[in-house]
């Protein structure tokens, strides 16, 4: 039983550092696409 909730941990785990890595790819394009609006569209 403490080893099946030890594998679920590390699911989890990986899970949440696949989500976290997405964050950041999704944060890069947005601020890249901040940047190049603000290139093309000078304030």
């Amino acid at each position: 039983m403490l080893s099946l909730t030890m594998e679920f941990l590390n699911n989890s785990n990986l899970l949440y550092n696949i989500f976290l890595k997405l964050d950041q790819i999704l944060n890069l394009y947005l601020f890249e696409d901040i940047k190049l609006d603000r290139v093309f569209q000078p304030h």
